[in-house]
């Protein structure tokens, strides 16, 4: 983010423009956003102009003497620093930044995408540091209370909590699991990965089924699902 250093003449001009006639009021965040904005980008012109517009609107407002103030404390700088917290995997941090927005600016709340945002990443983490650390009761118990971890565009995680349910000796819940992705996912490579991964669990009608539900979900990869299936059922009887 650019510092925008406003000049003396802002300031002045901002002090001595004459308050007109109007109701007593100041501007709300909102109104503030586009001020805001001139300021990051470090737009003095269209930012006297915008002090201005204000002024005009709210003849009662006393402009900050440290207009730099408006950027450093607003919502929008904040939820930038949430996010940048997020990806980093600062998640005390995050929550903690929403707190003081919160307090500093009672009007603002954070909105249900940053909330589910925080939840799945520090969600995700805390799955990943369980099954790094090979405590598959762990993983399990995090998968199961977040189940957005679970959503095809993280297949990943559900294809490692088969594992993790393996490892627990629990594979009828291995199984489901994938069974539950060849029912939901039609990504043809992923529905191939999956059967793949099931004949650690399956047996050759469980597998037959699994085949049946992926062709259902991604028609046109029949005939690629039913070359994996055959391969995979020969493997299966071959075993002793």
């Amino acid at each position: 983010m650019k510092k925008f250093h406003f000049t003396l003449a802002l300031l002045a001009f901002s002090q001595t423009f004459a308050a007109l006639p109007g109701q007593a009021q100041s501007p709300t965040d909102s109104d503030l956003q586009a001020l805001r904005f001139y300021m990051n980008e470090a737009n003095d012109q269209a930012a006297r102009s915008e002090v201005r517009r204000l002024q005009l609107r709210y003849p009662d407002w006393v402009v900050p003497e440290d207009l730099g103030a408006l950027q450093q404390g607003s919502p929008d700088a904040a939820v930038a620093d949430i996010y940048r917290e997020i990806r980093s995997g600062n998640f005390a941090r995050a929550r903690a930044i929403i707190e003081e927005t919160g307090r500093a600016t009672p009007s603002w709340a954070p909105s249900p995408e940053l909330l589910a945002a925080l939840s799945i990443a520090e969600s995700q983490s805390n799955f990943d540091q369980a099954v790094s650390r090979g405590e598959p009761g762990a993983a399990i118990k995090i998968a199961r209370a977040n189940p957005d971890l679970l959503r095809c565009e993280r297949v990943n995680n559900a294809w490692l909590l088969a594992e993790q349910y393996q490892a627990a000796r629990e594979p009828a819940l291995a199984l489901t699991t994938l069974n539950a992705i060849v029912r939901s996912c039609t990504d043809p490579n992923i529905l191939v990965a999956t059967l793949e991964k099931s004949v650690a669990v399956a047996s050759l009608e469980q597998l037959a089924a699994m085949a049946d539900a992926a062709r259902a979900l991604a028609p046109g990869a029949a005939e690629r699902l039913t070359s994996v299936e055959t391969r995979l059922r020969a493997g299966l009887q071959a075993q002793p």
